[in-house]
């Protein structure tokens, strides 16, 4: 179920579950950034990019929210070693591990559910590296 749903609050929700991991979660953005979405559906989406950052990133993940034009960006980087290059399109494939993760815990299925429930809001999901070297996805959404 679609209802306007505050994405920072959701964001600083996720924030404050992170408190048990390894990694130390910051979130910026302005308050009330306010979308048609699911709650529930927003709150998994990012829980599986902070897992993940958990799993593969450095010390901190950083989420970073903005208005842009009529639609909102949420982008989710850490400061770990990023993603390989071949691996920037195939890591939303279901089963798809990057070779320095296959070793580790999990099926590789967490960013191929990710991208479903963005693209069941309509909108987007993309892997890149920082110039620092860390991972970033951005989501935009309507």
């Amino acid at each position: 179920d679609f209802a306007p749903v505050d994405v920072a609050a959701v964001a600083r929700s996720a924030e404050r579950r992170a408190r048990n991991l390894s990694v130390d979660v910051v979130v910026n953005a302005p308050d009330h950034v306010i979308t048609d979405a699911s709650a529930d559906d927003l709150a998994e989406a990012l829980w599986i990019l902070i897992d993940n950052a958990d799993r593969h990133g450095g010390e901190t993940v950083t989420i970073s929210i903005s208005v842009e034009g009529s639609g909102v960006r949420v982008v989710v980087k850490d400061d770990g070693p990023g993603i390989p290059p071949d691996d920037l399109e195939r890591v939303f494939d279901r089963f798809h591990r990057a070779d320095p993760a296959r070793s580790g815990p999990g099926y590789g299925l967490g960013l191929s559910i990710a991208r479903s429930i963005v693209g069941r809001h309509g909108g987007t999901i993309i892997a890149s590296n920082t110039p620092a070297g860390g991972a970033a996805f951005t989501i935009n959404l309507p």
